[in-house]
């Protein structure tokens, strides 16, 4: 556990010019340790693999103080039944799981479908100790940059800088009952962000991408390749969809006819539809020569390509 807490406070104090273009560029922000840390226990409370690190984190907020250091819980509220009802049971026991290994959640973030209803935030609050105003509700927006501003809308900024003491502190005031502290909405960086989120919603167009890969039916295989090209479209303010082909159904023979896979006609017509094309790399010779098919068809008829090995 000391090496460990000796990890967490040396990347707490690593300037942040190492991780950031913006303090780079900044002289005034050059060399300067950041102002908070955020580590990331993941995992399930509980599981062996973890208790080290729990261990460790317990300890930690014992030699810093408590007003250095503070603990949010992230925790599924289910709706079950019909009508839907939010169950509270699972996120009660896994803070009294928390508490028995001697952390307790200064903030509860609640992830569900449906925005955490007042009754469910009153139990909530009572049965764990947390204050409401603490309880936050992460339930499903349109897209994943939403969830920021959706925090901010639930005063979580003013929260954390009222729990860590930074900026003006008031003493006796409930953390949870504090106004907006640091007008983060009027930032520069946060009205940019909700741009970046109204773009994802709201595009300009459609933008057809054809992947063709040996691995379509396995859905982590080209994880890195889909967010990459989900970060161009926003970008460029366009819609994303994904026109998955299996390499092996493009392969022909001499006569034009599908060799490998006869019965899949429409893979040739659907990587026709696509605006570009992106061909991962693969082991073996399955599929090859569907890939290189592809690669001619592309280049013959001037269509985006991207080939990665």
């Amino acid at each position: 556990s000391d090496a460990i807490q000796e990890w967490i406070l040396k990347v707490a104090q690593t300037p942040v010019s190492r991780f950031s273009k913006v303090a780079n560029d900044n002289d005034d922000a050059k060399d300067e340790p950041p102002e908070v840390c955020i580590v990331e226990l993941g995992g399930t409370l509980g599981d062996i693999e973890s208790m080290p690190f729990v261990e460790a984190l317990r300890q930690l907020q014992e030699n810093l103080g408590y007003k250095n250091l503070c603990f949010a819980h992230v925790s599924l509220v289910p709706s079950l039944g019909d009508p839907a009802e939010q169950k509270t049971k699972p996120t009660q026991h896994s803070v009294k799981s928390m508490m028995q290994l001697g952390l307790r959640p200064d903030f509860l973030c609640c992830r569900g479908k449906e925005q955490l209803e007042p009754s469910t935030v009153s139990k909530l609050s009572l049965f764990t100790s947390v204050p409401k105003g603490a309880i936050v509700s992460l339930h499903d927006v349109s897209n994943i940059y939403r969830v920021p501003l959706m925090m901010i809308e639930q005063n979580v900024h003013s929260m954390l800088a009222q729990r860590l003491r930074l900026g003006p502190y008031e003493k006796g005031v409930d953390y949870s009952m504090v106004e907006d502290l640091t007008q983060i909405e009027e930032s520069v960086v946060i009205k940019d962000w909700k741009k970046l989120a109204d773009s994802v919603d709201e595009p300009e167009s459609e933008c057809v991408i054809g992947i063709v890969g040996k691995y379509i039916e396995q859905g982590d295989a080209y994880l890195s390749v889909v967010k990459a090209l989900t970060h161009a479209s926003i970008a460029t303010k366009q819609r994303l969809r994904i026109e998955w082909i299996e390499a092996s159904s493009l392969c022909k023979d001499d006569d034009g006819d599908d060799a490998e896979n006869a019965s899949d006609e429409t893979a040739w017509d659907r990587l026709k539809l696509c605006d570009g094309v992106v061909v991962p790399g693969g082991f073996g010779s399955r599929g090859m020569e569907g890939k290189i098919q592809t690669i001619q068809y592309l280049r013959e008829n001037k269509v985006p390509f991207l080939g990665i090995c």
